[in-house]
């Protein structure tokens, strides 16, 4: 699955928009919401797509193309299993989000253009190519399509992300 983690108001029909014109069809999108409490609204900007939430119990089906992870504590193991990241905050002028968590569990995140409050992490990474920075939804689509269709690249990025991470432990 792809995850989009730590989304805010707004990008999630975002991040559908770009996951539909990717046209990616074999896995699942799965959003970590950043405030859960919003389920209502993210629901609302989302009807009609195919998802399920997790915190009504609902099950995956072959049908699903989107799983709403609205619940607390268990974002570390969402992006441990994810095959690719999305920081939010990031499509939407809210700052971004930590990129050093997903980098550090080896996966080199995908985030937009605003990044303001993390401008020195999305930097390095972007530097040793740990990371990609897309500027709108238009280029993330694309951006999917790109790295689903190219394991080989995905790993290496996750490794110079994690790379990073631990270089930056080492400096500590």
């Amino acid at each position: 699955y792809v995850l989009a983690a730590s989304t805010r108001e707004q990008e999630e029909k975002l991040l559908v928009e770009a996951w539909k014109e990717s046209g990616i069809s074999d896995r699942l999108l799965v959003i970590v919401p950043r405030h859960p409490k919003r389920l209502s609204q993210i629901l609302a900007d989302l009807q009609g797509e195919s998802l399920c939430v997790r915190s009504r119990g609902e099950k995956i089906t072959d049908t699903t193309r989107i799983y709403l992870a609205d619940t607390f504590g268990e974002l570390p193991g969402f992006i441990s299993g994810a095959e690719l990241v999305f920081m939010g905050g990031s499509l939407v002028p809210k700052g971004g989000q930590n990129l050093l968590e997903a980098a550090a569990l080896g996966k080199a995140p995908l985030f937009g253009p605003h990044m303001e409050n993390f401008l020195t992490e999305a930097e390095v990474l972007l530097n040793q190519g740990g990371a990609i920075q897309v500027a709108d939804p238009h280029q993330l689509a694309q951006e999917f399509g790109r790295l689903l269709g190219d394991s080989e690249l995905l790993q290496e990025m996750g490794d110079r992300a994690r790379t990073v991470v631990d270089q930056r432990r080492d400096m500590a």
